[in-house]
């Protein structure tokens, strides 16, 4: 097959048309992902390092991304650099092509030559998954299922129901949910709603880090990036206090997407906090949070170990038949690499790049 375009590395200003090649592709879902400052943070701010980047030109077009940042992982207690696999996208005038699959493989062959990581994970969609697996020697490693604990049941269904749009009219959602400074959830344990991760969280991660075999490094390094430095998406933090000494941390948004208004919990560290009690008193609070902020539910992606609190609390599994965007976790490593270890991995919706 002829083609006309070529595959080079990212040049400075690029990004203007990687945005609107994410437009073509993607439309305005998330439309914060299409400014420039929000590239920026992704791409360019991260802690651990600028984004490695490969793209395919049509005379002077973009028509094709390859992107992976790096992730600083915690493996069995040594900290590795992993690759984030995110934003592939091809111009839909050029799909087909073997495009995805020459960008990859130009991506993997720099950061192995260059940086020594040899290890690829993501979160691939429908699409991208068949081609992650056959060209590109990825495994599945988890299929995480949506579970979600139904807030306004009625209003889930309005965007299907001509009925229930005229019985329930859409309200207007808050710009920007109110926060109080403090809340007494049960006898010495008190959530503070927080700007930013100080240093005692460095403590606390390195308090907790053996709780998983892999897990994304979570100092206040890294969650001042992901949660405080884009408040375009409206992540809401809190810091958990168990007789007065930090407990842990949670982070809630709230977004409207595809017709329905829903909170969202991103991350909640350590898991379990403190006990079970605790635990369960503070995924009630985040419920809390969401239903008084007008959700219609709230979605949670945590480890099984927490799967009998959200039962307890009228958590419900949609089959992945009926799931618009199943979260497949996939890895490209070695066949006896730790990583290919699916009950190792500790993963909650702040380690993707879907929310």
């Amino acid at each position: 097959m002829n083609r006309s375009w070529r595959i080079r590395s990212y040049r400075e200003g690029d990004e203007h048309q990687i945005v609107q090649l994410r437009k073509t592709v993607f439309g305005d879902v998330d439309a914060v992902r299409l400014s420039i400052s929000t590239w920026n943070w992704q791409f360019k701010n991260n802690p651990a390092g600028n984004a490695w980047i490969y793209v395919a030109e049509d005379q002077g077009k973009i028509v094709g991304q390859y992107t992976a940042i790096p992730t600083r992982i915690m493996l069995k207690g040594q900290e590795h650099l992993f690759a984030f696999s995110c934003d592939t996208m091809t111009h839909p005038d050029y799909r087909n092509q073997g495009m995805f699959s020459m960008l990859a493989s130009e991506l993997y062959s720099f950061i192995s030559r260059q940086h020594n990581v040899e290890t690829v994970w993501g979160f691939p969609n429908n699409q991208s998954l068949p081609g992650f697996i056959k060209r590109l020697n990825w495994k599945v490693i988890a299929l995480y299922s949506l579970r979600i604990i139904p807030l306004r049941p009625l209003r889930m269904l309005r965007p299907y129901s001509r009925f229930i749009q005229r019985l329930m009219p859409s309200s207007p959602k808050p710009s920007s949910p109110p926060v109080s400074r403090s809340h007494i959830i049960s006898p010495g344990v008190e959530v503070f709603s927080i700007r930013k991760f100080c240093h005692e969280f460095d403590e606390l991660w390195n308090q907790h880090k053996p709780l998983s075999h892999i897990v994304q490094i979570r100092d206040s390094r890294y969650l001042n990036w992901r949660y405080c430095e884009i408040p375009e998406f409206g992540y809401v933090s809190f810091a958990v206090r168990h007789h007065g000494q930090l407990a842990g941390y949670l982070v809630i948004r709230l977004l409207e997407l595809k017709g329905h208004y829903f909170g969202v919990l991103m991350d909640l560290f350590p898991i379990p906090m403190v006990n079970y009690d605790v635990t369960l008193y503070l995924l009630g609070f985040v419920r809390q949070f969401c239903r008084m902020n007008g959700a219609e539910f709230v979605t949670f992606l945590l480890p099984d170990s927490v799967q009998k609190h959200l039962n307890g609390m009228g958590a419900i599994t949609i089959p992945n038949k009926l799931n618009p965007r199943p979260c497949y976790l996939g890895c490209r490593c070695t066949m006896n690499h730790k990583a290919n270890q699916p009950d190792g991995w500790h993963i909650t919706y702040g380690d993707a790049d879907i929310l």
